[in-house]
């Protein structure tokens, strides 16, 4: 918590997988808890996030800024194809490359790069048979 700070503080939480579980244009519902020193609980308000037909198609990437290590979520992509990522250094010069496995997310290694910004670039085959080409950006601590 933020003890008895008068300014506001901002969260942020990834839910991974959430949009799998949902189907399009259902909603998932969040809000915080927040206990005081004195054990008296305040809730926030419920925010909600809708997920439409494509929303669940996009890899996720988390933690990101990420200091030893991130997984990359494909776990939307068709199970049966493997795709290709690039991690590509701030002028574009590829540092490491796999194949990954579709259907499921992947834990990467963060070890031997140094702090900074990278692109990951990941490409492979969407589940309706169109070429996926997607570019994510990662911050290394």
């Amino acid at each position: 918590g933020q003890g008895s700070k008068a300014s506001a503080t901002s969260y942020a939480f990834t839910d991974a997988g959430i949009g799998l579980k949902l189907a399009a244009g259902q909603a998932a519902y969040y809000r915080l808890n927040q206990v005081d020193q004195d054990g008296t609980a305040t809730y926030s308000p419920v925010r909600s996030l809708r997920f439409g037909e494509t929303s669940a198609l996009v890899p996720g990437l988390y933690p990101n800024p990420a200091a030893t290590g991130t997984t990359l979520d494909l776990s939307a992509l068709p199970a049966t194809a493997s795709y290709q990522l690039r991690v590509l250094d701030a002028v574009g010069r590829p540092v490491q490359q796999a194949t990954l496995p579709g259907g499921q997310a992947t834990r990467l290694d963060l070890g031997s790069l140094a702090p900074g910004t990278y692109q990951l670039l990941l490409t492979g085959p969407r589940a309706d048979g169109s070429a996926l080409r997607q570019l994510l950006r990662l911050t290394r601590e």
